[in-house]
Protein backbone atom coordinates (compact mmCIF):
# COMPACT_ATOMS: atom_id res chain seq x y z
CA UNK A 1 0.00 0.00 0.00
CA UNK A 2 1.42 3.29 -0.93
CA UNK A 3 2.11 5.91 1.65
CA UNK A 4 -0.30 9.11 1.92
CA UNK A 5 1.24 11.99 0.44
CA UNK A 6 -1.31 14.70 -0.11
CA UNK A 7 -1.82 17.30 2.12
CA UNK A 8 -4.70 19.63 3.59
CA UNK A 9 -4.68 23.46 4.96
CA UNK A 10 -5.61 23.35 8.56
CA UNK A 11 -6.94 27.01 9.95
CA UNK A 12 -3.69 27.58 11.11
CA UNK A 13 -2.67 27.38 7.37
CA UNK A 14 0.03 24.48 8.46
CA UNK A 15 -0.32 21.52 6.16
CA UNK A 16 -1.14 18.77 7.81
CA UNK A 17 -0.94 14.94 6.27
CA UNK A 18 -3.94 13.28 5.49
CA UNK A 19 -4.40 10.03 7.42
CA UNK A 20 -5.50 7.22 5.00
CA UNK A 21 -9.04 6.02 5.69
CA UNK A 22 -8.40 2.50 6.20
CA UNK A 23 -5.83 3.37 8.64
CA UNK A 24 -8.14 5.26 11.27
CA UNK A 25 -10.27 2.69 10.91
CA UNK A 26 -7.29 -0.02 11.80
CA UNK A 27 -6.78 1.98 14.29
CA UNK A 28 -9.94 1.88 15.97
CA UNK A 29 -9.95 -1.75 16.04
CA UNK A 30 -6.90 -1.70 17.29
CA UNK A 31 -7.93 0.44 20.07
CA UNK A 32 -10.78 -2.00 20.50
CA UNK A 33 -9.40 -5.55 20.41
CA UNK A 34 -6.35 -4.50 22.24
CA UNK A 35 -8.23 -2.55 25.62
CA UNK A 36 -11.69 -2.99 25.86
CA UNK A 37 -12.69 -6.74 24.36
CA UNK A 38 -10.36 -9.16 25.71
CA UNK A 39 -11.45 -7.64 29.33
CA UNK A 40 -14.62 -9.07 28.35
CA UNK A 41 -14.01 -11.93 27.21
CA UNK A 42 -12.15 -12.95 29.97
CA UNK A 43 -14.76 -11.76 32.76
CA UNK A 44 -17.82 -13.58 30.96
CA UNK A 45 -15.65 -16.39 30.78
CA UNK A 46 -14.63 -16.59 34.31
CA UNK A 47 -18.28 -16.08 35.62
CA UNK A 48 -19.17 -18.89 32.80
CA UNK A 49 -16.62 -21.37 33.98
CA UNK A 50 -17.47 -20.72 37.66
CA UNK A 51 -20.57 -21.11 37.52
CA UNK A 52 -20.24 -24.54 36.03
CA UNK A 53 -17.78 -26.15 38.41
CA UNK A 54 -20.53 -25.02 41.16
CA UNK A 55 -22.74 -26.82 39.31
CA UNK A 56 -21.13 -29.86 38.51
CA UNK A 57 -19.74 -30.45 42.26
CA UNK A 58 -23.54 -30.59 43.44
CA UNK A 59 -23.41 -33.64 45.76
CA UNK A 60 -25.35 -35.86 43.54
CA UNK A 61 -23.43 -34.88 39.88
CA UNK A 62 -19.61 -35.47 41.44
CA UNK A 63 -21.14 -38.79 41.03
CA UNK A 64 -21.30 -38.86 37.48
CA UNK A 65 -17.98 -39.31 35.34
CA UNK A 66 -19.07 -36.93 32.74
CA UNK A 67 -19.61 -34.20 35.43
CA UNK A 68 -15.93 -34.84 36.74
CA UNK A 69 -14.61 -34.15 33.27
CA UNK A 70 -16.95 -30.60 32.79
CA UNK A 71 -14.94 -29.77 36.13
CA UNK A 72 -11.33 -30.43 34.78
CA UNK A 73 -12.67 -28.30 31.75
CA UNK A 74 -13.85 -25.51 33.21
CA UNK A 75 -10.57 -25.64 35.39
CA UNK A 76 -7.85 -25.72 32.06
CA UNK A 77 -10.88 -23.28 30.58
CA UNK A 78 -10.16 -20.76 33.84
CA UNK A 79 -6.73 -21.41 33.64
CA UNK A 80 -5.68 -20.07 30.20
CA UNK A 81 -8.52 -16.98 30.96
CA UNK A 82 -6.06 -16.41 33.89
CA UNK A 83 -2.76 -16.41 32.01
CA UNK A 84 -4.25 -14.10 29.21
CA UNK A 85 -5.39 -11.77 31.79
CA UNK A 86 -2.05 -11.73 33.53
CA UNK A 87 -0.19 -11.31 29.71
CA UNK A 88 -3.15 -8.52 29.33
CA UNK A 89 -1.83 -6.60 31.94
CA UNK A 90 1.61 -7.15 31.61
CA UNK A 91 1.37 -5.39 28.05
CA UNK A 92 -0.28 -2.67 29.80
CA UNK A 93 2.60 -1.67 31.97
CA UNK A 94 5.38 -2.90 29.82
CA UNK A 95 7.39 0.28 29.62
CA UNK A 96 7.25 0.70 33.67
CA UNK A 97 7.62 -2.60 34.81
CA UNK A 98 8.57 -5.41 31.65
CA UNK A 99 8.29 -8.83 32.44
CA UNK A 100 11.09 -11.12 32.88
CA UNK A 101 12.67 -14.02 30.46
CA UNK A 102 10.78 -16.24 33.13
CA UNK A 103 7.60 -14.70 33.40
CA UNK A 104 7.15 -14.77 29.88
CA UNK A 105 8.39 -18.54 29.35
CA UNK A 106 6.08 -19.41 32.26
CA UNK A 107 3.39 -17.92 30.64
CA UNK A 108 3.64 -19.06 27.58
CA UNK A 109 4.00 -22.32 29.01
CA UNK A 110 0.99 -22.47 31.40
CA UNK A 111 -1.10 -21.14 28.66
CA UNK A 112 -0.13 -24.12 25.83
CA UNK A 113 -0.64 -26.53 28.84
CA UNK A 114 -4.23 -25.44 30.12
CA UNK A 115 -5.33 -24.55 26.17
CA UNK A 116 -4.10 -28.20 25.25
CA UNK A 117 -5.67 -30.06 28.37
CA UNK A 118 -8.99 -28.21 27.34
CA UNK A 119 -9.05 -29.82 23.86
CA UNK A 120 -8.40 -33.22 25.11
CA UNK A 121 -10.84 -32.95 28.42
CA UNK A 122 -13.35 -32.45 26.42
CA UNK A 123 -12.51 -35.58 23.82
CA UNK A 124 -12.92 -37.85 26.90
CA UNK A 125 -15.56 -36.36 28.19
CA UNK A 126 -17.39 -37.07 25.12
CA UNK A 127 -15.82 -40.71 25.08
CA UNK A 128 -17.01 -41.10 28.48
CA UNK A 129 -20.81 -40.76 27.10
CA UNK A 130 -20.34 -43.06 24.04
CA UNK A 131 -19.02 -45.66 26.89
CA UNK A 132 -22.59 -44.89 28.76
CA UNK A 133 -24.24 -45.18 25.24
CA UNK A 134 -23.15 -47.87 23.46
CA UNK A 135 -22.25 -50.27 26.76
CA UNK A 136 -24.60 -49.36 29.44
CA UNK A 137 -24.63 -52.89 30.87
CA UNK A 138 -20.67 -52.50 31.47
CA UNK A 139 -20.61 -48.48 31.57
CA UNK A 140 -21.26 -48.22 35.52
CA UNK A 141 -18.23 -50.61 35.93
CA UNK A 142 -15.92 -48.16 33.57
CA UNK A 143 -17.12 -45.17 33.76
CA UNK A 144 -16.73 -44.44 37.47
CA UNK A 145 -15.34 -40.99 39.65
CA UNK A 146 -12.24 -43.00 40.86
CA UNK A 147 -11.32 -43.55 36.71
CA UNK A 148 -12.26 -40.43 35.81
CA UNK A 149 -10.14 -38.36 38.07
CA UNK A 150 -6.80 -40.72 37.29
CA UNK A 151 -7.57 -40.45 33.48
CA UNK A 152 -7.56 -36.06 34.27
CA UNK A 153 -4.63 -36.22 36.33
CA UNK A 154 -2.61 -38.48 33.74
CA UNK A 155 -3.40 -35.60 30.99
CA UNK A 156 -2.65 -32.81 32.58
CA UNK A 157 0.78 -34.46 33.66
CA UNK A 158 1.73 -35.99 30.51
CA UNK A 159 0.34 -32.53 28.44
CA UNK A 160 2.26 -30.91 30.82
CA UNK A 161 5.76 -33.34 30.50
CA UNK A 162 5.21 -32.68 26.83
CA UNK A 163 5.44 -28.80 26.81
CA UNK A 164 8.36 -28.43 29.16
CA UNK A 165 10.40 -27.91 26.09
CA UNK A 166 9.13 -24.43 25.57
CA UNK A 167 10.76 -23.18 28.74
CA UNK A 168 14.18 -23.94 27.53
CA UNK A 169 14.04 -23.56 24.11
CA UNK A 170 12.04 -20.74 23.63
CA UNK A 171 14.47 -17.16 25.24
CA UNK A 172 13.70 -13.61 25.21
CA UNK A 173 15.01 -11.31 22.62
CA UNK A 174 14.68 -7.82 21.46
CA UNK A 175 12.55 -8.43 18.09
CA UNK A 176 14.91 -6.50 15.53
CA UNK A 177 12.24 -5.39 13.15
CA UNK A 178 9.97 -4.00 16.54
CA UNK A 179 12.38 -3.48 19.38
CA UNK A 180 10.24 -5.10 21.52
CA UNK A 181 11.20 -8.15 24.01
CA UNK A 182 9.49 -11.64 23.03
CA UNK A 183 10.05 -15.21 22.80
CA UNK A 184 12.06 -16.62 20.15
CA UNK A 185 13.45 -19.86 19.95
CA UNK A 186 17.37 -19.74 20.16
CA UNK A 187 18.55 -23.01 18.11
CA UNK A 188 19.12 -23.40 14.66
CA UNK A 189 17.04 -23.10 11.80
CA UNK A 190 14.54 -21.54 14.16
CA UNK A 191 12.23 -19.81 11.89
CA UNK A 192 11.30 -23.64 10.60
CA UNK A 193 11.27 -25.56 13.60
CA UNK A 194 8.55 -22.62 14.80
CA UNK A 195 6.54 -22.97 11.76
CA UNK A 196 6.78 -27.48 12.36
CA UNK A 197 5.95 -26.32 15.99
CA UNK A 198 2.78 -24.23 15.36
CA UNK A 199 1.71 -26.86 12.47
CA UNK A 200 2.35 -29.82 15.42
CA UNK A 201 0.18 -27.82 18.14
CA UNK A 202 -2.54 -27.77 15.33
CA UNK A 203 -2.22 -30.86 14.61
CA UNK A 204 -2.17 -32.50 17.92
CA UNK A 205 -4.11 -29.73 20.46
CA UNK A 206 -6.60 -28.59 17.88
CA UNK A 207 -7.49 -31.04 15.34
CA UNK A 208 -6.80 -34.67 16.88
CA UNK A 209 -9.55 -33.66 20.03
CA UNK A 210 -11.77 -32.59 17.59
CA UNK A 211 -11.40 -35.94 15.77
CA UNK A 212 -12.36 -37.70 18.73
CA UNK A 213 -15.17 -35.69 19.57
CA UNK A 214 -16.82 -35.95 16.08
CA UNK A 215 -16.64 -39.73 15.69
CA UNK A 216 -18.07 -40.35 19.38
CA UNK A 217 -20.76 -38.03 18.97
CA UNK A 218 -21.27 -39.70 15.63
CA UNK A 219 -21.68 -42.87 16.89
CA UNK A 220 -23.42 -41.85 19.85
CA UNK A 221 -26.27 -40.69 17.34
CA UNK A 222 -26.26 -43.93 15.82
CA UNK A 223 -27.07 -46.02 18.63
CA UNK A 224 -29.94 -43.38 19.85
CA UNK A 225 -31.02 -43.58 16.66
CA UNK A 226 -31.19 -47.47 16.23
CA UNK A 227 -32.51 -47.92 19.89
CA UNK A 228 -35.48 -45.60 19.42
CA UNK A 229 -36.31 -47.48 16.00
CA UNK A 230 -36.11 -50.98 18.08
CA UNK A 231 -38.63 -49.65 20.72
CA UNK A 232 -40.89 -48.30 18.02
CA UNK A 233 -40.85 -51.44 16.42
CA UNK A 234 -41.21 -53.64 19.27
CA UNK A 235 -43.65 -51.56 20.90
CA UNK A 236 -42.25 -50.61 24.13
CA UNK A 237 -42.62 -47.01 25.92
CA UNK A 238 -41.38 -47.36 29.40
CA UNK A 239 -41.19 -44.35 30.69
CA UNK A 240 -37.88 -44.19 32.28
CA UNK A 241 -36.39 -45.45 29.14
CA UNK A 242 -37.94 -42.57 27.63
CA UNK A 243 -36.58 -39.96 30.00
CA UNK A 244 -33.35 -42.01 29.50
CA UNK A 245 -33.07 -41.41 25.58
CA UNK A 246 -34.14 -37.77 26.30
CA UNK A 247 -31.36 -37.00 28.92
CA UNK A 248 -28.92 -38.58 26.98
CA UNK A 249 -29.84 -36.72 23.98
CA UNK A 250 -29.52 -33.65 25.58
CA UNK A 251 -26.26 -33.87 26.55
CA UNK A 252 -24.90 -35.74 23.33
CA UNK A 253 -26.73 -32.32 21.57
CA UNK A 254 -24.35 -30.35 24.09
CA UNK A 255 -21.48 -31.68 23.57
CA UNK A 256 -22.29 -31.33 19.66
CA UNK A 257 -22.73 -27.09 20.68
CA UNK A 258 -19.16 -27.36 22.32
CA UNK A 259 -17.63 -29.12 20.12
CA UNK A 260 -18.72 -27.08 17.12
CA UNK A 261 -17.64 -24.18 18.96
CA UNK A 262 -14.26 -25.49 19.91
CA UNK A 263 -13.14 -26.08 16.27
CA UNK A 264 -14.65 -22.80 15.08
CA UNK A 265 -12.82 -21.22 17.70
CA UNK A 266 -9.44 -22.59 18.12
CA UNK A 267 -8.45 -23.56 14.54
CA UNK A 268 -8.04 -19.84 13.03
CA UNK A 269 -5.64 -18.48 15.32
CA UNK A 270 -3.55 -21.92 14.79
CA UNK A 271 -3.97 -21.80 11.19
CA UNK A 272 -3.19 -17.79 11.57
CA UNK A 273 0.05 -19.22 13.37
CA UNK A 274 1.25 -21.39 10.87
CA UNK A 275 0.49 -19.05 7.67
CA UNK A 276 2.21 -16.03 9.55
CA UNK A 277 5.23 -18.54 10.46
CA UNK A 278 5.87 -19.47 6.37
CA UNK A 279 9.05 -17.44 5.85
CA UNK A 280 8.02 -15.98 2.68
CA UNK A 281 4.77 -14.12 4.67
CA UNK A 282 6.23 -13.21 7.43
CA UNK A 283 9.21 -11.70 5.31
CA UNK A 284 6.58 -9.69 3.47
CA UNK A 285 5.03 -7.90 6.74
CA UNK A 286 8.19 -7.46 7.81
CA UNK A 287 9.57 -5.61 5.50
CA UNK A 288 6.39 -3.64 4.57
CA UNK A 289 5.82 -2.73 8.53
CA UNK A 290 8.93 -1.13 8.73
CA UNK A 291 7.50 2.03 6.48
CA UNK A 292 4.03 1.84 5.96
CA UNK A 293 1.63 1.77 9.32
CA UNK A 294 -1.03 0.61 7.67
CA UNK A 295 0.77 -2.77 7.76
CA UNK A 296 1.98 -2.65 11.17
CA UNK A 297 -2.06 -1.95 12.35
CA UNK A 298 -2.91 -4.70 9.85
CA UNK A 299 -0.71 -7.06 11.57
CA UNK A 300 -1.67 -6.59 14.53
CA UNK A 301 -5.18 -6.40 14.55
CA UNK A 302 -5.20 -9.83 12.35
CA UNK A 303 -3.70 -11.03 15.73
CA UNK A 304 -5.57 -9.26 18.65
CA UNK A 305 -8.55 -10.46 16.66
CA UNK A 306 -7.74 -14.13 16.37
CA UNK A 307 -6.27 -14.02 19.93
CA UNK A 308 -9.85 -13.13 21.24
CA UNK A 309 -11.34 -15.61 19.24
CA UNK A 310 -9.36 -18.26 20.66
CA UNK A 311 -10.38 -16.67 23.78
CA UNK A 312 -13.75 -17.18 23.38
CA UNK A 313 -13.51 -21.04 23.17
CA UNK A 314 -12.14 -20.89 26.57
CA UNK A 315 -15.84 -18.98 27.76
CA UNK A 316 -18.38 -20.08 25.76
CA UNK A 317 -18.71 -23.95 27.01
CA UNK A 318 -20.81 -22.60 30.12
CA UNK A 319 -23.35 -20.49 27.89
CA UNK A 320 -23.87 -23.44 25.09
CA UNK A 321 -24.45 -25.81 28.55
CA UNK A 322 -27.19 -23.64 29.25
CA UNK A 323 -28.60 -23.81 25.90
CA UNK A 324 -28.01 -27.21 24.77
CA UNK A 325 -28.39 -28.92 28.60
CA UNK A 326 -32.07 -29.43 29.33
CA UNK A 327 -34.33 -27.90 31.44
CA UNK A 328 -32.76 -29.59 34.35
CA UNK A 329 -29.27 -27.56 33.70
CA UNK A 330 -30.87 -24.38 33.36
CA UNK A 331 -32.84 -25.33 36.51
CA UNK A 332 -29.73 -25.89 38.33
CA UNK A 333 -28.42 -22.67 36.78
CA UNK A 334 -31.68 -20.48 38.33
CA UNK A 335 -31.34 -22.39 41.65
CA UNK A 336 -27.37 -21.58 41.97
CA UNK A 337 -28.04 -18.23 40.83
CA UNK A 338 -30.93 -17.36 43.13
CA UNK A 339 -28.79 -18.46 46.17
CA UNK A 340 -25.88 -16.97 45.19
CA UNK A 341 -27.94 -13.56 44.92
CA UNK A 342 -29.90 -14.45 48.03
CA UNK A 343 -26.32 -14.54 50.36
CA UNK A 344 -25.39 -11.71 48.51
CA UNK A 345 -28.70 -9.16 49.72
CA UNK A 346 -28.36 -11.24 53.53
CA UNK A 347 -24.87 -9.87 53.61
Amino acid sequence: MAEQTDVVAVSSGIAAPVVDHDVLVLRVVYQIFTKYSWIVIIAAGLFGNVMSVIITLQKDNRRISTCNYMTALAIADSGVLVVELVWGIFLHIWDTNPPTEFDMQLMWYLAYVFAIASGFYLAEMTVDRLIVVRFPMSAPAHCTTHRALITIVATFVVISGLNLYIMYVYKYVEDEDTGQGILRMTVEDAPELESLGNSAQLAIGTILPFVIIVFCNLWIFIVLHRASKERERMGVSKEGQETRAKETTYLTRMLILVSIAYVMTSIPFRMYDVIIGIPEVKAIYTENMKTDEYWSLRYYCQHFIMLNIWEMNFGINFYLYCVGGGKKYRNDVKERLGNMLFCFQAK
